[in-house]
């Protein structure tokens, strides 16, 4: 193998993990995100049936 070729073969290990990073932060915040509606959801829902009698 060729100095270019592991060259080449290096950046593109570098911008699969670049990609490979972005993707897990995306994801953590997307589920975070979801968590979060639904801890909310959930305690409004509930807030509202106790005030209504319904719990």
């Amino acid at each position: 193998m060729s100095e270019r070729d592991q060259h080449t073969s290096r950046e593109r290990k570098r911008l699969r993990d670049k990609r490979s990073a972005k993707t897990i932060v995306v994801f953590s915040v997307m589920v975070f995100t979801i968590m979060t509606l639904t801890m909310m959801l959930t305690a409004g829902a509930t807030m509202v049936l106790i005030r209504c009698g319904g719990i």
